[in-house]
């Protein structure tokens, strides 16, 4: 478990995953030297990881779909290892219920992902039936939960280190293949600057600049993520329903109140509605399924089911323990190509 010390701390990444040592540890009353062993540490230990994500305008471009299989007896997690492999596979949890394994499938091309999707499945023998859905919309898309440790003021002093966004009617940057290669490197959130400079052979201030840059336009950002057992919310339930078209906006309008869904989309099917509820314990689920019939009236559940162990989640393999590892898929072998 997490020391109240290092929830601090995880708390502060949340608000600000790039802020200096010296920042961190001027919020958190500490020295830099105590704050970037306690990073180390816990990162050693599989407890957080800061990664790089898409910004808004590169979500914008991705493509997103659902896929559930049902297995040979026994075979579950046989499969879900499997298709944790694939790159299109951002995140894969087995659960129970008549659909066994669960994987939310991600790519810059709709027709690329479809395709190797079905190729994917024929693979694997294991596998008996298998639904997809095309997400149609993501109104959220998994970001990390944020934790409730510090105060007001010490969460307004790391959030005035954000990069602001572009204003709008501001034409963005052009996004290049190096900056793409860019992006690929900060799969390590912590990345010294200098360090990546060196690798892609630019000074340290240009790709400081550059890193603002794509951030500000909207094509990078930062996500600090905690091992899910250890989250306040160490529960994941899939809730699978259908909600009236008319209402479907009200999920963008309440969507603060709907804070314990750590996804929640809207997709081809019967269940035109998925929502990934991150539950402090397994008896809350019926209290997140009422706060969703409060924002919409019409949602119809068709299934829920509970995560038994998650085996990949953000592109990154976890362990049996769900701790996180290094090892990582890219679902974005293309990333410049988008922008052409």
């Amino acid at each position: 478990m997490l020391s109240e010390t290092d929830l601090e701390f995880v708390h502060a990444l949340q608000e600000a995953p790039r802020a200096s040592w010296n920042l961190l540890a001027q919020v958190l009353e500490t020295d830099a030297r105590t704050v970037a062993r306690r990073y180390v540490r816990l990162r050693d230990e599989g407890q957080i990881r800061v990664v790089a994500t898409l910004g808004p305008r590169m979500l914008a471009e991705a493509h997103w779909a659902h896929l559930r299989a049902r297995t040979l007896p026994g075979q579950a997690l046989t499969v879900a290892r499997q298709l944790a492999e694939w790159p299109q596979a951002a995140s894969v949890r087995v659960t129970d219920g008549a659909f066994e394994v669960y994987a939310w499938l991600t790519g810059l091309d709709a027709r690329t992902l479809w395709r190797s999707t079905q190729e994917g499945i024929a693979r694997i023998p294991q596998i008996v039936r298998a639904d997809m859905q095309t997400v149609v919309e993501s109104l959220d898309i998994g970001r990390a939960e944020r934790l409730d440790v510090l105060s007001a003021r010490q969460v307004a002093a790391l959030r005035r280190q954000q990069v602001p966004p572009t204003p709008p009617g501001h034409e963005a940057t052009r996004f290049s293949e190096a900056d793409a290669e860019l992006w690929r490197l900060l799969a390590d959130g912590r990345m010294e600057v200098a360090r990546a400079a060196d690798h892609l052979g630019r000074s340290p201030s240009a790709v400081s600049r550059r890193i603002a840059r794509l951030q500000a336009d909207g094509y990078l950002d930062f996500v600090t993520m905690i091992a899910e057992p250890l989250s306040s919310a160490p529960h994941a339930a899939l809730i699978w329903c259908r909600i009236d078209p008319d209402e479907l906006g009200l999920l963008q309008r309440h969507r603060a109140e709907l804070h314990w869904a750590g996804l929640l989309s809207v997709a081809t099917g019967r269940s035109n509605v998925m929502a990934m509820a991150n539950l402090t314990t397994l008896g809350s689920l019926n209290a997140v399924i009422a706060q969703l019939r409060a924002v919409c009236p019409s949602v119809e559940i068709h299934d829920t089911q509970l995560s038994a162990q998650a085996v990949k989640r953000h592109s990154r393999m976890v362990t049996d323990e769900e701790l996180w590892t290094d090892e990582i898929t890219n679902p974005y072998p293309d990333l410049s190509r988008a922008f052409e």
